[in-house]
């Protein structure tokens, strides 16, 4: 979670900084198969839901703070909300490569992100976390 957290917010926090994608050497047409004309949108959403969310998710997994905002959202009520967010923010991540794929061109880092997503996915569904973060 936490290097999810550390790349979703300095990726994004490039393109929010240069949403041309000079900074990041890409190039002036790799967004010509998706909806948005730089990268100013795509490094918003990537800074925020797959960098800030994460690094929440991340504390919350380490400290487990009883936030009824968080807890609010989490279907699973038996486990701290922690481990139901780290399970949205791998679904997230997952769904992010498959867009990602579609609209820009496949790369061996995409490959290696949705691996990340799948892990945190599987992680977060094993009987150990589940037992671990049980709410007594």
């Amino acid at each position: 979670m936490f290097f999810q957290a550390v790349s979703g917010f300095f990726g994004g926090l490039v393109m929010l900084i240069s949403p041309s994608g000079a900074l990041m050497h890409f190039q002036p047409d790799t967004l010509a198969n998706s909806p948005f004309p730089d990268f100013l949108i795509p490094g918003l959403a990537l800074f925020l839901l797959l960098g800030v969310y994460p690094a929440v998710v991340f504390y919350g997994l380490m400290r487990r703070p009883p936030w009824r905002w968080a807890a609010a959202l989490n279907v699973h009520k038996e486990v701290h909300w922690s481990l139901t967010h780290a399970l949205y923010a791998g679904i997230m991540l997952i769904f992010w490569i498959d867009v990602e794929t579609m609209w820009v061109s496949f790369s061996l880092l995409q490959t290696v992100y949705g691996l990340v997503g799948l892990a945190i996915v599987i992680l977060a569904l094993t009987p150990g976390a589940r037992r671990f973060y049980l709410l007594h």
